[in-house]
């Protein structure tokens, strides 16, 4: 079946060059509009809405997203919408490393009852071993949010949750930067936030979509350095940085579940 995917192409007013022929490059196979998008506010939900907006019209069947310092390679939303066909998805998102040595990426397993601190980040190494597309109902973890990454992903619009809306008539799904600040014993204040993608993540999970990882598109994040999804690199085998959650039952659950 060929699609009508809408691109959305936020940006702050610099696009590098492999992420602009992705935009343009990327599919031989389905029918592709780009939207660019360099508000200074309010960036990623005037995309959303545009979006709900063309699948409530009919007008297009997917949304996808590309940030300006990801390249993907090849006809990549090609290989999205097969992967997304293939597993039924609703959602589907390309793993991005964060752009430091450690070779985490900003995508893993959330809590439920924190939204201050993701139960794990999943890392480059630890995905070698994980199937190339799957969900937390894969390791054991449905019950949990997908934290997903919105540098690189796609959405069916043909899907109606994505267009649960309460009884004010506001969507249940967007972006939201979410933050407080906390009184902790006597003589502290802390700053607590969550960041816009893994907002958006919790509210798909929350409103029931049924959400994918991937690394079937091979992509770098562009920064000083290319860094890469789809080879084995980095410090850190797991997310020491959230050691504190996982290590004591299940340091090896991702491995063990997925061998």
């Amino acid at each position: 079946m060929r699609y009508s995917i809408m691109l959305g192409a936020p940006g702050g007013g610099s696009l590098d060059y492999g992420s602009a022929q992705a935009l343009f490059l990327g599919s031989l196979e389905h029918d592709v509009t780009v939207y660019p998008s360099l508000c200074s506010g309010g960036n990623f939900n005037r995309l959303w809405a545009a979006a709900l907006t063309a699948g409530l019209q009919k007008r297009h069947t997917h949304f996808a997203m590309l940030h300006s310092d990801i390249q993907p390679e090849g006809k990549w939303l090609d290989i999205m919408i097969r992967e997304m066909d293939r597993v039924q998805a609703d959602f589907l998102s390309v793993v991005v490393p964060i752009k430091d040595s450690r070779g985490i990426t900003s995508s893993g397993i959330g809590n439920p009852a924190n939204p201050w601190e993701p139960y794990r980040r999943f890392t480059v190494r630890e995905m070698q071993n994980l199937p190339e597309t799957f969900c937390l109902d894969d390791l054991g973890r449905g019950h949990w949010p997908t934290l997903h990454n919105n540098g690189c992903w796609i959405a069916d619009l043909r899907k109606p949750v994505f267009y649960e809306r309460d009884n004010r008539g506001v969507a249940k799904i967007f972006f939201e930067f979410r933050e407080e600040v906390r009184f902790i014993g006597e003589n502290d204040a802390v700053w607590f936030g969550e960041s816009e993608d893994w907002n958006f993540s919790r509210r798909m999970y929350e409103a029931g979509v049924k959400s994918y990882l991937t690394r079937a598109v091979h992509l770098v994040h562009r920064g000083s350095v290319d860094w890469p999804n789809h080879v084995p690199w980095g410090d850190n085998e797991h997310d020491v940085d959230t050691r504190q959650n996982w290590a004591e039952d299940e340091e090896l659950h991702v491995a063990k579940t997925c061998a």
